[in-house]
């Protein structure tokens, strides 16, 4: 072949991928000829199909929690539901890292396979969080009053941090003429608000 052989002709003559070709060209295979590329390939052991395969080991598929099905109704307590749900949903990052290792490792057949699998668990993901959410408003479950009281004292801070900003901000639009005395003005009724959501515990935490 003629000078300005492409890479994808060399991808699709050795029927490797194209990021294979452009990492052998990133090592200083030629590209003038086929000849010498295919000598420089040659001249350079490769790693073979299954020692590749091994230094990737994915997980068998019978370690994994693939046994949900279209319709599937978790039994039990709501909490063995939700751990169902994130063993899924952590099999479906395994499945779907494993299938990217393996394309990296030019196992295309292999990783197609486990793209595959990662669909499968990602089509029933959604109908196992419908059940788990179902679960939770027929159980009527609720959080503890530690969470909604943190919850709700961040929002207050967040409110009070706006109000005490609000005095430098709004002096000088209140009264153009004599912000000074806006600003001590509003940063009094600040103090006062402040003073009367003191008497409550929640909001000073």
């Amino acid at each position: 072949m003629t000078l300005g052989m492409t890479q994808s002709e060399l991808s699709r003559r050795w029927n490797v991928s194209k990021q294979a070709v452009q990492a052998m060209v990133a090592k200083g295979m030629p590209l003038t000829s086929i000849q010498a590329a295919e000598e420089w390939r040659a001249a350079r052991p490769r790693a073979s199909k299954a020692k590749r395969q091994a230094t990737v080991k994915p997980p068998a598929l019978a370690e994994m929690e693939t046994k949900v099905v279209e319709g599937f109704e978790p039994v039990g307590t709501i909490e063995e539901a939700e751990a169902y749900l994130r063993t899924l949903k952590g099999n479906m990052a395994i499945a779907e890292r494993t299938s990217e290792q393996l394309r990296k490792a030019e196992l295309f057949e292999d990783a197609r396979r486990w793209l595959q699998v990662h669909a499968g668990l990602a089509k029933q993901y959604p109908t196992l969080h419908r059940q788990v959410v179902n679960l939770r408003k027929e159980h009527k479950v609720t959080v503890r009053c530690e969470d909604a009281q943190r919850a709700f004292t961040g929002f207050l801070m967040r409110f009070r941090n706006h109000i005490e900003r609000m005095p430098a901000a709004l002096s000088g639009r209140v009264a153009p003429h004599d912000p000074d005395h806006a600003f001590g003005e509003l940063t009094r009724w600040v103090d006062g608000v402040f003073k009367i959501m003191s008497q409550h515990p929640t909001v000073t935490q």
